[in-house]
């Protein structure tokens, strides 16, 4: 469910700039002006991009599961205050005749806009009440700071939080011991980070904090960067919002160690994975039905192999692929000491397990077209980190697992570098790379190396 409501938030951007569009499109050509002129046709270019940054630049398209209807009309509004003052400063000084029309534009837009970010946004508070889209959080505190946050989120089922686990902390902000217990049955979980990392599904961090502890925060905070989790601090319940803070559970708070993809960056991610594996999936198709009608004709058993995966932040899924290895192959023995890479992860080009027509498919790694479909799901992004098996995800330790904090993808810097070639150090230290320098730009240009790494076929086994 976690896909379906990005999915929906992913494709706000794109829908709002062909709104935009279309108003001003429409209320130039209603009034005689028409977008021939070069004035009109260059004040359109300016009013879509100029929009959407103002949109971003508000936070239209961040997260607002704690906030009320009114703050997200009144970021709607704000932005198309901005742009309109910027669209219609533009158009006066060029002496465009129907500025009054481009200012129509805007107050149509912002009431468009703002009605359809509030819609979504009762929707996706009425699917979190019905326990879907869902994120976890490990409490670093005393157990009656989880108990009360416990009852806000409990009394506000639509901001999708519960509490998964505790950290103890003493009243001066000192851990009491090394424990981290499920929450509320207590249970002891493990006495370290990496123990709960690899075994429960962590989005974030919440540390509450009295304002003559918080000197305190920042180390605690510390413990948690290798692993590439949000963390945030929440005041004292009445402690009014500052600057960069939000309101939080009663509180303020401020995040102290954001992710590398803030929420601005996970949209933008989002809508070209829906708009591009669209693409890729309509095209696919006839190749993906002669893949499987070969699939079928050349040994018994299904066309299409699913296992499941590890993803974002330790969530498990089904991926989905064609089939390349015998019927029951995942029964039979593997040759462990032959694992090409080294490490926790098993790639071998003699694999005795895999068929002739598999090893084909592998070589042009035709098989894994098939997850195309996990990508408009929203369980994996076309650029990525691979999903790893759950066997080999959870031996991926200390600040490696910091991979799991994206999305894992159909290729990545692994891919266009050699691949199974690669040793597993190597591997990591390139999923780390992806995770810190990602940028919209990076992952053009590695969907475009992927192109002459598939056909060479380098590493592909």
């Amino acid at each position: 469910m976690r896909g379906v409501a990005a999915s929906i938030v992913g494709v706000l951007p794109a829908v709002d700039a062909f709104v935009v569009a279309g108003l001003f499109v429409y209320s130039l050509q209603r009034s005689g002006a028409g977008i021939e002129t070069p004035a009109s046709l260059l004040l359109l270019m300016l009013a879509v991009p100029v929009t959407s940054s103002f949109l971003r630049r508000y936070g239209v398209y961040d997260s607002h599961r704690v906030e009320r209807p009114r703050e997200v009309a009144r970021r709607v509004v704000f932005a198309h205050v901005c742009a309109a003052a910027v669209i219609v400063s533009a158009s006066l000084l060029m002496a465009h005749e129907h500025w009054r029309e481009i200012l129509t534009v805007f107050v149509a837009s912002c009431a468009l806009l703002g009605a359809t970010k509030v819609a979504v946004y009762i929707v996706l508070r009425s699917l979190r009440r019905r326990g879907l889209d869902q994120r976890s959080v490990l409490l670093v505190g005393d157990w009656a700071d989880a108990e009360r946050l416990a009852r806000r989120f409990a009394e506000s089922p639509e901001w999708g939080l519960r509490i998964d686990s505790v950290v103890p902390q003493d009243a001066a902000g000192k851990e009491t011991a090394q424990e981290f217990r499920t929450f509320p049955d207590g249970k002891l979980v493990g006495s370290s980070i990496e123990i709960v990392v690899r075994s429960r599904v962590i989005d974030e961090v919440v540390i509450p904090v009295h304002i003559e502890s918080s000197p305190n925060v920042f180390e605690e905070a510390r413990r948690f960067a290798p692993y590439g989790m949000q963390v945030r601090v929440v005041f004292g319940e009445g402690h009014q919002a500052a600057p960069r803070m939000e309101t939080y559970a009663g509180g303020a708070s401020l995040d102290i160690l954001p992710t590398r993809l803030d929420n601005r960056a996970i949209v933008l991610k989002r809508t070209v994975d829906l708009v591009l594996g669209l693409v890729l999936l309509i095209g696919a198709l006839p190749v993906i039905a002669v893949v499987a009608l070969a699939i079928q004709l050349t040994s018994p058993g299904a066309v299409f192999f699913t296992q499941t995966r590890v993803g974002l932040n330790g969530r498990q899924f089904r991926m989905i692929k064609f089939r390349t290895m015998y019927d029951g192959a995942e029964f039979q023995v593997r040759h462990l000491h032959r694992s090409i890479p080294r490490g926790p992860v098993f790639k071998d080009p003699s694999d005795y397990r895999i068929t002739p027509i598999g090893r084909i498919l592998r070589r042009f790694s035709l098989d894994e077209l098939p997850q195309l479909i996990n990508v408009l799901k929203g369980d994996m992004s076309l650029v990525g980190p691979r999903p790893l098996p759950v066997s080999e995800a959870d031996q991926v330790r200390g600040e490696y697992r910091r991979r799991f904090s994206v999305l894992p993808g159909l290729t990545c810097i692994w891919q266009v570098s050699g691949r199974s070639d690669v040793d597993y150090d190597r591997w990591m230290q390139y999923d780390l790379q992806y995770v810190d320098r990602w940028s919209l730009w990076s992952d053009a240009v590695l969907i475009l190396r992927t192109i002459p790494a598939v056909l060479s076929g380098r590493g592909a086994y």
